[in-house]
């Protein structure tokens, strides 16, 4: 909750800022305010971003399949296997990942929210008790850690050129925030009144181990499948975007005529990064602690935005002070 509303907040200050880019990217806002050093900059530092966040969340979906559905199979091949896919949709354009991801956008969220409510009858009510009893710390820790993963919000400054014009002032950045961090909240309270938060906390994959437990009018059994349809499309779309916005800004870096020529290199750095960067998933999950992700998602969440803000607040007083 604490992170929903952090995030939220976040995101309306950043749809404020997008405010002002008129169309264009924040790439293309900071050349049209003088900045065209500071512009590529920015552009490698999104580059970097957005290839590392498609490499981890690679890992993290091939880690789950090996662990929980396919022991034998090897963590490369769904790894390749994933990353092929979301290259060869993202070089299909933006259109088609839109025309995609309506389709499968009700499934993911409609599946998660039938899910959390047949897990219901699992309940027990006295699982959420104790509540705060080791203190605020914690939940400050936690509230900074989920924070983080709503950077990925400021990817939508890359796509700001894509959208209907009928979208006005991107009040859908905060409002998807907030709904996503709703439904967060609503599963992991699912997951703490269906197995208790000393299971949950020794489990990789908690919420998988929520879905086995339900069993519905006893035919209705073993809807795992129903999870990885979900896991499957989520990260499927989120790679995709990841690349995508990579493509933008390296496009952008290197003043490239067709941004997807660069769609390749960037899938295949992603492939190696996702193998070479964890040894094993313990790794991937001490990456995510508060003192080292949230630290680095605060570039693009924080540091960019205030950069571009004062630089704006500047030019504009500059501006009117040459006027005078």
């Amino acid at each position: 909750m604490l992170a929903t509303a952090m995030g939220a907040i976040n995101a309306f200050l950043l749809a404020k800022l997008a405010g002002l880019f008129r169309g264009r990217t924040v790439l293309g806002f900071m050349e049209d305010l003088g900045a065209g050093v500071s512009a590529k900059v920015v552009a490698l530092i999104f580059t970097v971003f957005s290839v590392h966040l498609a490499s981890i969340t690679l890992r993290d979906f091939a880690e789950l399949m090996v662990t929980s559905f396919y022991e034998g199979t090897p963590l490369i091949v769904f790894i390749v296997v994933m990353a092929v896919l979301a290259y060869w949709l993202a070089y299909m354009g933006i259109e088609v990942t839109a025309r995609v991801a309506q389709f499968v956008f009700p499934l993911i969220i409609g599946g998660i929210v039938l899910l959390n409510l047949a897990s219901l009858n699992l309940g027990e009510p006295g699982n959420i008790f104790p509540i705060v009893a080791k203190g605020v710390s914690p939940i400050v820790r936690g509230g900074v850690t989920h924070w983080a993963f709503f950077a990925d919000v400021a990817i939508w400054f890359l796509l700001i050129p894509h959208l209907n014009s009928s979208v006005k002032k991107y009040t859908f950045l905060p409002l998807s925030v907030l709904a996503s961090g709703l439904l967060l909240v609503f599963t992991i309270f699912c997951i703490i009144l269906g197995i208790g938060n000393r299971i949950a906390v020794m489990r990789i994959y908690p919420y998988l181990t929520l879905i086995g437990e339900i069993s519905l009018v006893e035919f209705i059994e073993r809807v795992e499948g129903f999870f990885l349809i979900i896991w499957v499309a989520s990260n499927f779309l989120k790679i995709v975007l990841f690349l995508y916005a990579g493509s933008i800004s390296t496009g952008y870096l290197f003043r490239l005529g067709d941004h997807r020529a660069v769609l390749l290199p960037l899938m295949i750095i992603a492939v190696n990064l996702s193998v070479l960067l964890f040894d094993n998933y313990q790794q991937l999950r001490n990456f995510f602690r508060p003192e080292v992700y949230a630290v680095y998602a605060s570039i693009i969440q924080l540091g960019i935005p205030v950069y571009i803000t004062v630089l704006w607040l500047f030019r504009r007083r500059s501006a009117v002070g040459t006027a005078n």
